[in-house]
């Protein structure tokens, strides 16, 4: 993919809103990884 010059000085709208959202579906799937680790345990 071609980088635009100027792109990450000034982060497009929505960048930080997708960044949050990338952040928010590691975090569930390290959750559900863990929950179901716990489960194997009990």
């Amino acid at each position: 993919m071609a980088e635009i010059p100027g792109l990450r000085l000034t982060p497009y709208p929505g960048y930080k809103l997708y960044q949050q959202y990338a952040d928010d579906k590691e975090k569930l799937a390290q959750l559900k990884a863990l929950w179901q680790y716990a489960q194997d345990i009990v």
